[in-house]
């Protein structure tokens, strides 16, 4: 049938019919929301069927969490000094791993235990805690390099 001929009980019926039949994922299933509100607001110009059209909250997912020997193992398994700091500062600052990659010893504040992070997350700068560990194995690397994290050659 026609989009103008449907009211707001048939696009929650065409909607509630694509979640029970399990064809797709809450993301796939915001983005029919989307695209029914466009047209029911803007196409059409029929705003209060565009306003019952209802998105679907997406699973959140709790993170993994290693245990202290993973944590260790991982740290070990660095081929080298230099990548065995970052991972200690990774982990131990929460630390991104693109904000890693521009980490320099200059953004470490040893007075206040800090590490600025100046390429954050969509572009903001923020500090997060520096742990004593990586701050005695960045203080150990410091004499050999200002930059902890310098880009590798990668492979395509």
């Amino acid at each position: 049938r026609c989009a103008t001929q449907l009211g707001k009980n048939h696009v929650r019926e065409f909607l509630l019919d694509l979640v029970r039949s399990g064809r797709v994922a809450p993301a796939t299933h915001n983005v029919y929301v989307g695209a029914l509100r466009f047209l029911y607001r803007c196409v059409l110009e029929r705003p209060r069927v565009a306003e019952a059209i209802v998105r679907r909250k997406q699973e959140r997912r709790l993170p993994m969490v290693l245990s202290r020997g993973q944590v260790e193992r991982l740290i070990e398994a660095a081929p080298n000094r230099t990548q065995r700091v970052v991972f200690m500062a990774c982990y131990g600052s929460g630390l991104r791993v693109s904000e890693a990659c521009t980490l320099e010893i200059g953004d470490i504040d040893r007075a206040r235990m800090v590490i600025r992070v100046r390429k954050a997350k969509r572009r903001r700068e923020r500090e997060t805690v520096l742990s004593s560990a990586g701050l005695r194995s960045t203080l150990r690397r410091r004499s050999t390099a200002s930059v902890l994290a310098t880009p590798t050659s990668r492979t395509p």
